[in-house]
């Protein structure tokens, strides 16, 4: 990880006024080696995450890294399914190609999809009539102490999710990179 302060716009683009953070994944390396780990955590967290490089003929190396983790939900709710819960999984396979030493090449392709279940809101009460909201009555039949302030009404002090079980949402990101020096 690099962090570089200041303007970088001539090496990073326009949008790098305040400085940037560069993350450089390891190449493909000339002797075969690799690594597996395994990680638990609350919340039934589960991380694994693996990688295998090295030469595949004279010219030619590789290296082939995957992460999956599984993270369950941080959210009760009372109304339905619980909140907070994630999947992620990714991929990152790399090609070096070096035939000679006036030339290089690297071919990167990287894959990852994060899927997370439920989002979290707490309910406000948009002001005269707000407790007939379907939500706010069963907070109150909860026996919830709604409280209010200058700037909004609070209608409960709890954080809830309020979801059916299709409620969720999923990012990919796919990402191509040929780099070639002579």
């Amino acid at each position: 990880v690099e962090v570089l302060r200041g303007p970088q716009s001539t090496f990073f683009g326009r949008n790098t006024s305040a400085g940037a953070i560069n993350v450089i994944s390891a190449k493909p390396s000339e002797e075969t080696e690799g690594h597996f780990r395994v990680r638990a955590g609350n919340r039934q967290m589960r991380e694994y995450e693996g990688a295998l490089s090295g030469p595949i003929t004279d010219t030619l190396s590789g290296r082939l890294a995957l992460v999956a983790t599984e993270r369950g939900a941080f959210l009760d709710n009372p109304l339905g399914q619980d909140a907070g819960g994630e999947d992620k999984s990714g991929a990152r396979a790399q090609l070096a190609f070096n035939p000679n030493e006036n030339f290089d090449a690297l071919f990167k392709y990287e894959y990852m999809t994060t899927k997370r279940y439920g989002t979290t809101q707490q309910g406000i009460d948009p002001g005269p009539g707000g407790a007939d909201l379907p939500i706010n009555q069963y907070l109150a039949a909860q026996g919830e102490d709604f409280k209010t302030d200058l700037t909004q009404y609070v209608v409960t002090t709890g954080i809830y999710a309020d979801l059916n079980e299709d409620t969720r949402w999923t990012a990919r990101m796919k990402n191509m990179q040929l780099v070639m020096n002579y």
